[in-house]
């Protein structure tokens, strides 16, 4: 684990959430945690404004694609 990191495991009443996906930040979190074997113990939430760029579809499909978030991750979209 990189220094400054901690692993909160599923059930921690002291879990943190975080919120991103289709920016840099959101990637390298997420490669991360498949990289510590911790992805699919992970809830995988996106949530679609309905107001994002073209690219930014396509790079949240390539993230499901290259992740596998197809079946653990959820897509949220506004009404």
């Amino acid at each position: 684990m990189l220094p400054g990191m901690r692993c909160v495991r599923p059930g921690q009443s002291n879990a943190d959430s975080r919120g991103t996906l289709a920016g840099p930040s959101g990637i390298v979190v997420t490669d991360l945690l498949r990289k510590m074997r911790l992805l699919t113990e992970t809830k995988v939430v996106m949530i679609d404004t309905l107001h994002l760029f073209p690219e930014t579809y396509d790079l949240m499909e390539k993230a499901r694609d290259f992740f596998g978030l197809h079946t653990i991750g959820r897509i949220f979209r506004s009404v």
